[in-house]
């Protein structure tokens, strides 16, 4: 399990180590290396990396040669600049359409991903271009040449139907290749571009877009922003085209979007994006495919930005904590305790990120500055996304009714449920993931070796296939007052066909001390209760309580009706690969009677005096 004590980085500065990065590269990197083909003497597979998790090479790895040329030149050693020239070759043999584009894989024809590989070629040769050899440089240049033609053509309708990420890279697409090919047009491209962005850029700070069509506003208001694609592609590429345009408007209005993103980092480092209109491709430190936080935090600490260099730090000692053994970055925090491999497409996108933080160098060294949810502030809300952020005592907790979904209807995680639960001394207590688990995109999400079928992970009360969980008209009430925070759902279960069933209410009650819910439904329910656990945390279930004992604190469940240890293919565990998360699911039957159900934390070597722990005794009281 990955764990980080906040405690041990309490310091009087806040820092981030340039060596650590390094070190976290050239990890990435020599895998990169490991898991390259070579010596088959086929031109379909030789040159290409494979990916033990969907064991087969996936059509976007040549992003990594900015990465591998990097560590070429800092290291001199030829493994790194033979692997990028290897890879590329590969991609010109295998991914490049009839029109000259670069294309996802063969079971995706999505050429929209040029943008990227046209960013990745063109930073290899704004940093390094002079310094590589002249064959391999203008090869480079060519492909480069090529892929901003494609570009030009592809979104010569303006922002065009692709998620929002797409015309914001363009921008920096254009600003990059009007340098690499000496042509001011391009950026004068990426200047008009920019400049239809300007709507999508909401009130509370926000970017919206990310989903079909992007100015797409719910009946609930709600907008399609994903937290994680904001803060890992699309506010990267901002900073980057602003910089490299002299856009100084832009970068004030950055400042504002970065800081109102960073209100959903974790203090260990973490990304919340369980409410995101594509939560389906969270990872707990981002998104499943795109490139990274790293380069927004660094521009974001370069300009002064409260909190960053202490972000840089928490996220790299997070994605230090998911790499395996074999060198590739897990898609999420429980891939290890679970037995599931690394999907390598996570390590050759998200090492451009490390390459984009050392090159961009925010300062070693600051005065302390807490993150925006390390502090204790009570309640926030974003209407955007109909969430209620919530900080109390050394809780953190994100409440929602989103009903925006970014591809297809059924992949909710709303209805008036928490969707994450975090706390200071254990870290991840619960977090929701899609009602029903389904490959949106194919080639693009991770399965699981041995077992068919994944649970959800969402706080919910169900009811066969019924489930507020998916009730989009769900009615919402919230407040916080005197150090408590209260939240209310009303609506009716409804099934992922949208077939609706009997009414329900949930109320919720959080405090210092922990989370209380009551729910109540028509005829016979159930409220179900993932909470995040690995096979070697212990669990015990006895009567109308249960604990889950885990380092650095036990998570004690109290319920007025008896409570069950769900059994699921794995045992007493579920593991769903959305952010790599690993469960004991807990249950409360009822036959239309109210189910009170509370959650608290007992930290280690907490005891009353009496004998029972404090915890414990708050608890009995949340419960009555």
């Amino acid at each position: 399990m990955v764990a980080l004590s906040l405690a041990s980085m309490s310091h009087a500065d806040d820092s981030w180590s340039r060596d650590e990065a390094e070190s976290l590269l050239k990890t990435w990197c020599d895998a990169l290396v490991k898991y390259q083909v070579d010596g088959t003497g086929d031109p379909c597979v030789d040159g290409g990396l494979i990916c033990p998790a969907c064991t087969f090479q996936h059509g976007r790895a040549a992003d990594s040669v900015y990465a591998l040329v990097y560590e070429w030149k800092r290291t001199g050693d030829g493994k790194y600049l033979a692997a990028a020239e290897k890879v590329l070759d590969w991609t010109d043999r295998n991914f490049i359409s009839c029109d000259g584009a670069n294309y996802n894989d063969t079971k995706t024809y999505w050429r929209g991903i040029t943008v990227f590989a046209q960013i990745s070629l063109g930073k290899t040769l704004l940093e390094f271009g002079k310094d590589l050899p002249g064959p391999l440089a203008d090869k480079m240049k060519r492909d480069f040449s090529r892929q901003t033609g494609y570009l030009l053509e592809f979104f010569s309708d303006g922002i065009g139907g692709a998620n929002i990420n797409y015309p914001v890279a363009f921008c920096e697409a254009m600003a990059i290749a009007s340098r690499v090919l000496d042509d001011g047009s391009y950026l004068e491209r990426g200047r008009r571009m920019r400049a239809l962005l300007e709507p999508f850029f909401t009130e509370e700070g926000l970017l919206q877009g990310e989903g079909l069509p992007q100015d797409r506003v719910t009946r609930r208001g709600c907008k399609a922003v994903d937290i994680g694609y904001n803060l890992e592609e699309s506010i990267p590429s901002l900073w980057h085209y602003a910089e490299m345009a002299g856009d100084a408007a832009l970068e004030e209005t950055l400042m504002k979007i970065t800081a109102a993103h960073l209100e959903f980092m974790l203090p260990d480092g973490g990304i919340d994006n369980s409410m995101g209109s594509r939560s389906c491709k969270w990872t707990y430190w981002g998104s499943r495919t795109s490139d990274g936080v790293l380069p927004a935090l660094a521009r974001y600490a370069r300009h002064g930005g409260k909190g960053g260099v202490r972000a840089i730090d928490r996220h790299l000692r997070l994605l230090a904590g998911c790499t395996s053994d074999t060198g590739l970055l897990y898609g999420g925090i429980f891939y290890r305790d679970a037995g599931e491999p690394p999907c390598i497409h996570h390590t050759f996108a998200h090492v451009k990120s490390l390459v984009d933080l050392l090159l961009a160098n925010p300062s070693a060294s600051v005065p302390s500055e807490p993150m925006p949810r390390e502090i204790e502030y009570g309640r926030r809300r974003f209407s955007d996304i109909d969430t209620e952020l919530v900080s109390v005592g050394p809780w953190r907790a994100t409440f929602s009714a989103n009903d925006h979904c970014s591809v297809r209807w059924g992949i909710n995680v709303g209805g008036a449920s928490p969707t994450l639960l975090w706390h200071r001394d254990i870290g991840l207590v619960a977090a929701a993931t899609m009602f029903r688990y389904c490959y949106v995109e194919p080639t693009n999400f991770q399965d699981q070796r041995r077992y068919i079928g994944v649970s959800t992970m969402t706080p919910r009360i169900e009811s066969g296939k019924f489930s507020n969980v998916m009730d989009e008209d769900v009615k919402t009430s919230a407040d916080f007052s005197g150090g408590v925070f209260t939240y209310s759902g009303k609506g009716v279960m409804t099934t992922g066909d949208r077939v609706v069933g009997a009414p329900f209410e949930l109320h919720y009650r959080m405090d210092a001390d922990g989370l209380c819910v009551k729910a109540r439904a028509e005829g016979r329910f159930d409220y179900v209760f993932p909470v995040v656990a690995t096979g070697e945390d212990e669990v015990v279930v006895d009567g109308r309580t249960a604990e889950v004992k885990r380092r650095g604190g036990t998570i004690r469940i109290e319920s007025n009706r008896p409570v069950t240890l769900v059994e699921t293919q794995r045992g007493k565990r579920a593991f769903n690969p959305v952010a790599g998360i690993m469960a004991a699911i807990f249950s409360v039957g009822s036959d239309g009677e109210e189910v009170v159900f509370s959650i608290t934390i007992r930290k280690e070597g907490m005891h009353m005096g009496n004998g029972t722990t404090a915890s414990e005794s708050r608890a009995g009281k949340a419960a009555r």
